[in-house]
């Protein structure tokens, strides 16, 4: 992949995987986005305009643009999120900071495998980190929270009470 998109690594750190939402994961906005551009052109007096109906096209083209410029890097030290149309940012929360790791799969999601990481850190001031569109998001939790328990029982030494950096 470009080098934009590549995580600067730390002394002793590997990448485990590095991935981007699901292709699948955006079939409901693709469906949208061929109804509204294409509905108002085949229905008598639709509900939408043409005009509407094709900005409402290229809002769904712009969160499938932004949603699939996210790369997902999980390292044996940290979970990476970078993205952004214009500007690339990257979040990033170390495994031994790991709080929580929740699995959300609505119907939609259910039915096509997919699903959405929402990741939070123990430290007051990181950011939570969603990933979008996850393949296989049950797999990729349980990978998540083992390698983090893996990691705080290598720092808990370090760490008493969990105070952290």
């Amino acid at each position: 992949m470009a080098s934009k998109e590549n995580l600067e690594l730390l002394p002793g750190e590997e990448i485990l995987v590095r991935t981007r939402p699901a292709v699948r994961s955006f079939t409901v906005f693709i469906f949208g986005m061929i109804l509204c551009s294409v509905g108002p052109f085949i229905k008598e007096d639709p509900p939408l305009s043409p005009t509407a109906g094709l900005v409402f096209a290229l809002v769904f083209l712009v969160m499938i643009l932004r949603r699939w410029s996210n790369v997902y890097t999980l390292t044996n030290m940290r979970i990476a999120v970078r993205g952004g149309l214009i500007e690339r940012d990257t979040y990033a929360i170390n495994l031994a900071d790991l709080d929580a790791v929740e699995v959300h799969q609505g119907f939609t999601l259910r039915l096509l495998k997919a699903g959405h990481l929402y990741i939070r850190s123990r430290l007051s001031h990181a950011e939570s980190i969603i990933i979008y569109g996850l393949p296989d998001p049950f797999a990729f939790q349980e990978k998540l929270e083992s390698l983090a328990a893996g990691t705080r029982n290598g720092r808990a030494g370090r760490e008493p009470g969990g105070n952290g950096d």
